[in-house]
Parts: C-alpha cells; sequence; structure tokens
C-alpha cells in the first residue's frame, strides 16, 4: 500500500474518521488501525497536528479518555514522537528489578547523535528524572561508559575527553593529539567556549601549562581556529610556493625552520595538505610524510604526522588509532570508545574498510575478541550499523 505523503487533505479527512471513530460513529478500534497504519510513524506526527487544528484537541488525550486496555497503550505509542517513545522504552528498561541492557544498546546504537541529546530534555519532561543519573543507577564499567559517551553532543565527548586527558598528574598528549589534530575549526571554536563554561577554564591557558616546547606551539596555534575549512578553495599556485616553503624549511636546509610546518599545517585545510603533498613529491623527490619523519621526533613528530594523516585520509588514520588501542597488554577502552562513538555518524563504515586494508582483519571481529559483556554488544552495534 502507498504511503499517503504530507497532503494536508488527506490529513483533514483522516483526522475527521479518527474523530468519528472516536464518537461511535464507526467500527472505533478497526477504524483507528486502519488510518493509523497507513502512515510512517513521522506522518502521523503531521495527522495529529491536522487534528489539533481541526478539533483543537489533543489526539492522544483523547485516544487515553476513548479507549482502554492494552489497545490504547499501543495506540497512544503509535503516535509519540520518536523521542517520546524512546524516552518511556528506556524508563521501562531501568524501572522494577533488573535492567532490560538489550533495549538500552538497541536504541542507544540505533539513533542519530542529535535525537540522543534530545531525548535527554524529553526523558525529563515526560518522567521527572534524570536519565544519565538513571543510567549511571542501572549500569556499571565500561558498557555504562559508551552509554554516556552515546548521550554527549561531539563538543561535550571532546571536551571530557580533553579534561581527562589533563587533569591528573602526568598528561595524556596522545588523547590530546587525536582531538586536536583532526577536528575542523568550526569544531574546535565550540570545544574551547564549551570547556570554558564545563570546567571554568580556557582551553588554551590549560593545556599551555601541561605541555611544552614546540608540541605546545602546535597545539596552541591549531586552537587558534585560523584553519580553512574543507571547502575553502583550492589556489594551484600558491599551494605550490607552500610545497616549496616546506621543501626549504625542511629537507633542503641543515636542521629544521619549524615555524613553517606550523603555520602551514595549522592553517591550510585538509584538502590543501593534501594538494601541498602533491607539490611537495615533485619537489623533494620523497613525500612529505617522510619528510616529517626525518626533521621531526617526539610529541611534535607524532602530531604532525596527525594532521598530515587526519588529512589525507581520515578512516585509514583512525584505524590505526583503533588497532592502537586493541593491540598488546591490555585494551585502551577510553580510546576505543571515543572514537567509535565521534566517528558512528561520520565516517565509521570507511574505518572498517581501511582496517581490513592495512591489517587484513576484520575490526568488529577484533573489538569483540578484547571486549566482554555489554560493553562488547554496544561496540559490536555501533560498528554494524553505522
Amino acid at each position: 500500500m502507498m504511503m499517503p505523503g504530507p497532503d494536508p487533505k488527506i490529513f483533514e479527512a483522516d483526522a475527521q474518521l479518527l474523530r468519528d471513530c472516536l464518537k461511535g460513529k464507526s467500527d472505533k478500534e478497526q477504524g483507528i488501525i486502519n488510518i493509523t497504519l497507513k502512515y510512517t510513524k513521522r506522518d502521523r506526527q503531521g495527522l495529529k497536528e491536522i487534528y489539533k487544528t481541526c478539533f483543537g484537541r489533543d489526539l492522544q488525550e483523547d485516544f487515553q479518555k476513548e479507549l482502554g486496555g492494552n489497545f490504547r497503550e499501543t495506540i497512544i505509542g503509535l503516535y509519540d514522537s520518536p523521542t517520546v517513545f524512546d524516552a518511556k522504552c528506556l524508563y521501562k528498561a531501568m524501572k522494577g528489578i533488573g535492567t532490560d541492557e538489550d533495549a538500552i544498546i538497541n536504541i542507544l546504537t540505533s539513533r542519530p547523535n542529535a535525537h540522543r541529546y534530545m531525548l535527554k530534555q524529553r526523558y525529563t519532561a515526560l518522567i521527572g528524572r534524570d536519565l544519565i543519573k538513571d543510567l549511571k543507577d542501572e549500569l556499571s564499567g565500561k558498557f555504562e561508559d559508551v552509554c554516556l559517551a552515546l548521550l554527549e553532543s561531539p563538543y561535550e565527548l571532546d571536551c571530557r575527553c580533553l579534561h581527562e586527558a589533563m587533569e591528573r598528574l602526568g598528561t595524556n598528549e596522545s588523547t590530546l593529539i587525536e582531538i586536536i589534530a583532526t577536528r575542523p575549526a568550526h569544531q574546535l571554536y565550540q570545544d574551547k567556549s564549551l570547556f570554558h563554561q564545563l570546567y571554568g577554564k580556557d582551553l588554551v591557558t590549560y593545556i599551555h601549562s601541561e605541555t611544552s616546547g614546540h608540541f605546545r606551539t602546535i597545539l596552541e596555534a591549531m586552537l587558534q581556529c585560523q584553519r580553512h575549512e574543507n571547502n575553502y578553495p583550492i589556489n594551484a599556485t600558491e599551494l605550490q610556493s607552500e610545497a616549496q616553503r616546506l621543501y626549504k624549511a625542511g629537507a633542503a636546509r641543515w636542521g629544521t625552520d619549524e615555524s613553517v610546518f606550523t603555520q602551514i599545517f595549522t592553517t591550510r585545510s585538509p584538502a590543501e595538505i593534501a594538494t601541498i603533498a602533491q607539490y611537495y613529491q615533485q619537489i623533494a623527490g620523497v613525500d612529505l610524510y617522510t619528510s616529517i619523519k626525518k626533521e621531526f621526533s617526539g610529541n611534535v613528530e607524532t602530531l604532525l604526522k596527525a594532521i598530515f594523516e587526519a588529512s589525507i585520509n581520515p578512516p585509514q588514520y583512525f584505524a590505526t588509532r583503533i588497532r592502537d588501542a586493541l593491540e598488546g597488554a591490555g585494551t585502551k577502552d577510553k580510546q576505543l570508545i571515543r572514537i567509535i562513538v565521534s566517528r558512528a555518524e561520520i565516517d565509521l563504515k570507511l574505518i572498517k574498510q581501511a582496517y581490513f586494508k592495512i591489517y587484513n582483519r576484520d575490526m568488529v571481529t577484533d573489538i569483540r575478541t578484547d571486549t566482554q559483556g555489554d560493553y562488547k554488544k554496544i561496540l559490536s552495534e555501533l560498528c554494524n550499523k553505522w
């Protein structure tokens, strides 16, 4: 059967039929079922609005008054907005004795980030409880960590991870590099603003106090958010000149002019860096990545390579980061969770393909081998659904 589109005349006719059913002018239950099942969940929201416009009444409230038993609850649920439906399901999964972890996994791994973020507010408005608190009370361990990460905005996730990387004795430079080297300028700008709101600290100042040397200089330059976005026009002549500058600052001289690398890598877009790399190969006879490894060391080398790799091939970069989280003794769970959650709606499918291409191994299988229980389930579901 063809689903009706959002044609007001069709909505108005069906709104009238629903009103007649509820007033007992026709077979109540069968009529409501026939009308309801004609529509997608999205279009049922339109039907609710037309019903309210035509009769000045809330359709679900009328269902509540005129229907009874399980049929009433089923029909009301079918007219819930997606966030209301999910809020009810999450509450049901957690109330009483025991927790339905599978229901929680299904909802949180199937919905986009914007929907999950709205779900927190909807849960409070509908249930009168705090969703984050309820999840913390009911869940534990790494499974809880994934669920809570899925309810953060991309900016909240970045800020929390950056704060955790610096709050304890010893800085986790790897986390700083992964986030700051790979986020576009507009996201880093929002991260800086939110970081101050959440922690009462200026992100740049905090990083300045926790890092040193040229590593600090590059991080601070990235956080100036002057890097071109990826839709910035490509100027071939200009970028050829930039490739020449990099060559003269490194391979063509004794010692390295770090400031040139910093200025180019922290202002040029990923597409521009990819173009510069092509010209650099022609000029220097060696690829830019190899030159970075030769000219730099330590955290500076790792940071510049991350900016380069994330510019040239982001899925490949994150595939190597996932492999790094899995191999060796013990799993780097925070790193694994952060990457899976943050890339789920961006390029996780491509990351899985890159992982297989690099390591000739299935990424999901490797994750399942290194994890267990509901933690394994939720990561597997995220990898398989996105």
